[in-house]
């Protein structure tokens, strides 16, 4: 089975929020040529220019004043529109940049998700660019995801056995969906050499975490003995676990040994 993070935090990928994210990839790939095709020969007057200055360095002066935890939060309300914040998310995402490439690790990993989530292609470089910054400061979150991208080829090459390399130092640093997503990586021998007994090791790690995909395969492995000691206790024990956490799958397969237990 396969594991799904969620993101609670993300609005939903709506027209809003990628005419936003266009508008931001917009400015930054005109700015840089903008004057090229100025009908003068110079860039606005002296004055201008001296006013235009002043204003972006008391701008520059009063963000440098908020912390960058406070910077983050209000970019995170004007994307959202809470906080008091009335909802900008143009100016919520350039802030949120902003504050990630001053190395806020948490505004890396939030906006490398975000660009992630993105159906335009274009944002996939910098969802990369991201996360590998969070993943380089210890975000197992960030590392389990380009895992993901790697076992996928998402923005990236595929490369099995990098994928597994990502996701065994994301499960490593106690990561549940790394730990069941490295347990299938075990069991299915993709990336690494194939070896159930780690694998149902790295199930229970997640499954004691509480994530439903390893309770099922842990369900699974006793039920066989593939890599685990067989026992149809046990069996019914994970199964019924990842059946109350909302797995009919789960429950489908336990029916189906209580009824062989009754014959």
């Amino acid at each position: 089975m396969v594991s799904s993070a969620s993101h609670g935090w993300l609005p939903r990928c709506t027209a809003l929020l990628t005419a936003a994210l266009l508008a931001l990839l917009y400015i930054q790939t005109s700015s840089s040529v903008a004057w090229n095709n100025f009908p003068c020969r110079s860039a606005p007057g002296l004055v201008v220019r001296r006013a235009a200055e002043a204003s972006s360095q008391a701008e520059d002066a009063a963000e440098k004043a908020m912390s960058l935890d406070d910077q983050f939060e209000s970019a995170i309300d004007l994307i959202r529109g809470t906080g008091g914040s009335e909802q900008d998310q143009l100016e919520g995402i350039q802030l949120l940049r902003g504050v990630a490439d001053q190395g806020h690790l948490e505004s890396q990993y939030r906006i490398g998700a975000l660009f992630l989530e993105q159906e335009d292609p274009g944002y996939l470089q910098w969802a990369v660019h991201y996360l590998n910054l969070a993943a380089n400061q210890g975000d197992a979150r960030a590392t389990s995801r380009i895992g993901m991208l790697y076992l996928t080829g998402t923005g990236v090459e595929k490369d099995d056995e990098k994928a597994a390399a990502w996701i065994s130092s994301a499960a490593n640093a106690g990561l549940a969906d790394a730990q069941a997503r490295m347990g299938s990586l075990l069991l299915g021998g993709v990336g690494v050499e194939k070896n159930p007994e780690w694998a149902g090791y790295w199930f229970q790690q997640a499954a004691d975490q509480g994530s439903v995909d390893a309770m099922y395969n842990l369900g699974l492995m006793y039920e066989s003995g593939d890599g685990l000691e067989k026992d149809i206790e046990m069996a019914k024990y994970w199964l019924r676990k990842a059946m109350k956490a909302g797995d009919r799958e789960a429950g489908s397969i336990l029916g189906e040994l209580e009824r062989a237990q009754q014959r």
